[in-house]
């Protein structure tokens, strides 16, 4: 079982979709190449925003 689904935090970011379940307020999926088939829609719905890389996500970080 993972742990990280239990860590009470505010940003969670990860490339594997299932591990940004848990508390947090923001959630970025780190793009790669086994998690780019999923969808806008998708993401959208797990409240997820993508990341192409770092660059994107401290853009991402300082915008909130």
């Amino acid at each position: 079982a993972d742990s990280k689904n239990m860590l009470d935090v505010d940003v969670r970011i990860d490339d594997r979709l299932d591990k940004l379940e848990g508390p947090g307020s923001i959630k970025i999926l780190f793009t790669a190449y086994h998690n780019s088939n999923i969808s806008d829609d998708e993401l959208e719905k797990h409240n997820v925003i993508r990341a192409a890389d770092w660059y994107d996500i401290e853009k991402i970080l300082l915008a909130s």
